[in-house]
């Protein structure tokens, strides 16, 4: 008999009205300030074009992680009155589910595996992403305080403090609004292209071809330029850093490590992989050509 599956993160009833609207930890993604997921993926969501995540190693962690966290939390700063697990708060299409909130402040448990983006502790210096989900949740709950408890791998907990700023609970209003207009056009909103998500962004608007061909213009003819200079670049690279590995393996022999003065090494190692058969897919093929006469 299998052990039933312990209830974690949003409830059904939750999952349904934050389609509704942008959850504090989406706004980032709708402002266009996320380096995980562009507005145009957070759009195809929420217009039902994209099923929401429904198995992710890494969201199971961190929920499961979420009552140690907030039990720790609650030991260290000696925390009296405290609702885990509030009711969803909802302004318009604002929408936030917090994991816990004091007469004083909304806690918003994290774990992390690196301190990397994260400041000195009882900071407010900690990554853009949380800065703005925490502020759409104090503007929601109408707390003056986020606090930012952190377990980062290993105890204890690092707790960072961000006070409410109602310049920037604004900016993040009008951009939520400014977002859901875009989901109600069933328009997509524009697309960076120097965005780190654009490639993912691309892909999922232009899914195929119509056999159209148009005409370049300056830009981009320019853009080919700096394209085709950038490929001849990394291609030189690779080719320099290929010859430099070959220099260090050709005096390993069999050797399994090469150790350096600094203590890093290049080792050596021999791994099995199973055979399996590939399935049937589709993609797009995106190169540059030149088109024979």
């Amino acid at each position: 008999m299998n052990a039933p599956t312990p209830i974690v993160g949003l409830t059904p009833e939750q999952v349904a009205v934050r389609a509704q609207g942008v959850g504090a930890s989406e706004c980032a993604a709708a402002l266009g300030l996320s380096k995980r997921t562009s507005a145009v993926e957070l759009w195809a969501l929420k217009t039902g074009r994209e099923p929401p995540t429904q198995d992710d190693a890494f969201l199971r962690l961190g929920n499961a992680a979420e009552a140690y966290i907030i039990g720790e939390y609650v030991r260290d700063t000696h925390t009296t009155k405290i609702e885990v697990k509030p009711d969803t708060l909802r302004r318009g299409r604002q929408i936030a589910h917090c994991d816990a909130i004091t007469p004083a402040a909304v806690i918003e448990a994290k774990w992390r595996g690196s301190r990397e983006g994260w400041g000195e502790p009882k900071s407010s210096d900690i990554p853009t992403e949380i800065l703005l989900q925490v502020m759409q949740q104090m503007a929601l709950a109408d707390r003056p305080l986020a606090h930012v408890p952190v377990l980062f791998m290993r105890p204890p907990i690092v707790i960072y403090e961000v006070a409410f700023d109602p310049e920037l609970a604004q900016m993040i209003a009008d951009g939520v609004a400014r977002f859901w207009r875009y989901v109600e056009q069933d328009t997509p909103p524009p697309i960076d292209a120097d965005h780190p998500t654009a490639s993912a962004a691309l892909r999922l608007i232009y899914k195929g071809t119509n056999g159209e061909r148009i005409a370049a213009d300056r830009a981009l003819e320019a853009w080919r330029r700096t394209f085709e200079q950038s490929a001849e670049l990394a291609r030189e690279y690779d080719a320099t850093a290929k010859a430099a590995k070959n220099h260090m393996l050709r005096a390993m022999g069999d050797a399994a490590e090469l150790e350096f003065l600094d203590g890093a090494m290049l080792r050596r190692k021999v791994v099995k992989r199973k055979g399996y058969a590939v399935p049937d897919t589709e993609y797009i093929d995106c190169r540059l050509i030149k088109p024979k006469e």
